[in-house]
């Protein structure tokens, strides 16, 4: 909390200064993944070869941390794929950095004793089993992996990508949350600039996600300790692309790290300069040699609460408090 704290801080002296700084970073450790969904096709660029090092890892976080990084994101690929993931938690956390990680859930039992230092786990899962298998695998195990976490007190929250496949069994992801003491976030299918080109085909249609997204706000209504997003950020969802635009932070206070080290604002967002790589630069040389970015908003829970604090969007702020001061753990209202 303390933490989470600083990073509002900086995020309110970031805003009156009108100046870049690096608060929040998604660090994509691999594109190794043990799974095949249907909506992603980082696998097939996976290289071990082109991961950074571990001692470069560490290296960088030491600087993010000297930075005023507050907050990391740790993903990929499937990030619990990495041999070192334990030592770059704990190195993490020896920087006075809040470790999450973006996991889908079937490795948590086998390497347990190395996450322990993660301050949260975030478990994407798309629905109950029959729903889930449509685009994932292993439902069984994934719920596996949460409950070992709890049980090791390890924080959770559930992610799901909202779709086709699930728009009808909104209630039933809020119900598995509640049934595992935990939140969800509703995130909306959307393109990658990089790896995934056909969010469309597995989208509802403009009816159904009204429909199911207005659902899903009554579910906020009645029980808003379960959902994470706010109801700003759901209404996004229900009326994108031609949603409120809000300017993004990323660039100014949101990085991406790739997994050969390459930095860019976003991975929503194509390139249009040469990407510096923290392979041979520093952190801060590099973030500081990022163009900025002119965006407006994406369904992207994470960012856009963000985005919602830089502009001082103050009916988000409950919720993102309620967020951080529970560590994802479902608070009763």
């Amino acid at each position: 909390m303390k933490n989470s704290l600083l990073a509002s801080k900086d995020i309110m002296a970031s805003w009156f200064r009108g100046e870049s700084r690096p608060v929040a970073v998604r660090w994509n450790l691999t594109y190794r993944c043990n799974f095949d969904c249907r909506y992603c096709n980082l696998p097939e660029k996976a290289d071990r070869d082109e991961e950074l090092s571990t001692d470069k890892v560490l290296e960088r976080l030491e600087e993010m941390g000297g930075e005023g990084v507050r907050r990391i994101s740790f993903s990929g690929g499937e990030p619990l794929l990495r041999e070192d993931i334990g030592e770059i938690l704990d190195k993490a956390q020896e920087e006075g950095i809040t470790a999450t990680m973006n996991t889908n859930g079937t490795l948590i039992p086998h390497r347990i004793d190395d996450i322990r230092n993660a301050d949260l786990l975030k478990v994407s899962i798309d629905g109950p089993e029959e729903v889930h298998s449509r685009y994932r695998q292993d439902f069984e195990k994934v719920m596996d992996g949460v409950e070992t976490a709890r049980e090791e007190g390890i924080p959770v929250t559930l992610a799901t990508t909202f779709t086709e496949a699930n728009v009808d069994h909104l209630e039933e992801m809020v119900e598995i949350a509640q049934e595992h003491g935990t939140m969800i976030a509703i995130q909306r299918a959307s393109d990658l600039y990089e790896n995934f080109g056909e969010a469309q085909e597995i989208l509802p249609s403009q009816e159904k996600a009204d429909e199911g997204m207005e659902k899903v706000m009554e579910l906020k209504r009645e029980n808003p300790g379960v959902i994470r997003n706010s109801m700003r950020h759901l209404r996004l969802i229900k009326d994108y692309p031609d949603h409120e635009q809000v300017s993004c932070t990323a660039g100014k206070l949101f990085y991406m790290v790739m997994p050969d080290g390459a930095l860019r604002p976003c991975d929503r967002i194509p390139a249009q300069q040469e990407l510096p790589n923290i392979e041979d630069k520093s952190f801060g040389e590099a973030y500081r040699e990022l163009d900025r970015v002119e965006c407006y908003g994406c369904p992207f829970c994470g960012s856009m609460e963000l985005n919602y604090l830089y502009n001082l969007e103050v009916d988000v702020i409950s919720d993102l408090l309620k967020f951080l001061r529970t560590g994802g753990n479902r608070v009763e209202t």
